[in-house]
């Protein structure tokens, strides 16, 4: 699968996936550079779609659990994102997310997203077409109204036309006049939006310090996987007070910061469970790999996560059926 520095080809595709591990691998296939952790708990059951074209990755993931997704867009492309399908639609940098509001995230820049189950729709645009949108539709200049990654309110009669044409993106044959005709109308649509005042993604001061925060948390977590540590040693790692780290993973997570980083090793042993890639090791093991030592205690909250004990996912892994266009 090509990324969108490659030139592009016009091909869609439909995968069912068990774990949000496997969301990670598609999704890496397409350039992008991303994580998912299941923080619902429950079995996992999620479709995950595809559509290549000349000026368009769209991704259409539609998942039964919550999922914390990090991650960032594909080199030199800006990526928009639509979060439909529930009442809550989730938090984005820092901050909850409206029905009218898309999320966009500029090249380089890492997004921080938490979504209850739902559909969410991620198209990547390169940064020219996007910008050369802008310029046909009102004579405006990208860094004017994109200057950083945020959420844009968009009006919702303009929300529902795109809707309206990403779900008939994925229910039309795949050609060359079709998907021109797609990306055409999206490029319109997402400039009409861009082009509305105020313009300028809304990034609060107050929230964006709490989404940094646990950003830095969340990074300093991943290099110490599998060492002895608890939530005074990632507060004091990241400069903050234990109260304040607790207070920043509430409001950007739902979750204290014990919980994410139970959550963040259960989900790295599935990955590694479902891919294998500990052969030499027991399950056991590769717990502790991870920093859960308690084997009863481990298997215990394995299961309610996942709905299956450590020992039943390698044996019983369901294999998606995928289909091309």
């Amino acid at each position: 699968m090509g990324t969108m520095e490659r030139e592009a080809i016009l091909q869609k595709f439909t995968t069912r996936v068990i774990d949000c591990s496997e969301m990670v691998d598609w999704a890496k296939q397409l350039g992008w550079d991303v994580d998912y952790q299941q923080f619902d708990r429950g079995r996992f059951d999620a479709t995950f779609s595809a559509l290549l074209g000349e000026r368009l990755l769209i991704v259409n993931e539609q998942f039964n659990r919550g999922l914390i997704m990090t991650g960032t867009p594909p080199p030199d492309t800006i990526s928009i994102i639509f979060n439909w399908g529930r009442q809550d639609l989730g938090n984005f940098q820092g901050r909850q997310v409206d029905p009218c509001e898309a999320l966009f995230m500029r090249p380089g820049e890492e997004g921080f997203l938490r979504a209850a189950g739902c559909r969410s729709v991620t198209v990547s645009v390169r940064r020219k077409n996007l910008a050369d949108a802008l310029w046909i539709h009102d004579r405006w200049q990208l860094a004017t109204h994109l200057g950083e990654t945020g959420a844009v309110a968009f009006p919702p009669e303009l929300v529902d036309q795109l809707k309206t044409l990403l779900a008939g993106a994925f229910g039309e044959a795949c050609s060359a006049e079709s998907n021109r005709r797609v990306e055409d109308s999206f490029l319109q649509l997402v400039a009409a939006g861009l082009s509305v005042p105020p313009g300028n993604p809304t990034h609060p001061r107050r929230s964006g310090n709490r989404y940094r925060c646990v950003l830095d948390a969340r990074n300093f977590i991943e290099t110490k996987i599998g060492a002895d540590f608890g939530v005074g040693d990632v507060a004091r790692a990241v400069g903050v007070t234990s109260r304040t780290l607790q207070s920043a993973f509430g409001e950007v997570l739902g979750l204290r910061p014990v919980e994410y980083i139970r959550l963040n090793r259960l989900n790295k042993i599935r990955a590694a469970l479902l891919g294998r890639r500990d052969r030499e090791r027991t399950t056991g093991e590769t717990a502790a790999a991870h920093g859960l030592h308690h084997q009863g205690i481990f298997s215990r909250d394995y299961k309610a996560l996942f709905g299956e004990l450590p020992s039943e996912t390698g044996s019983t892994r369901a294999t998606g059926r995928t289909s091309r266009g």
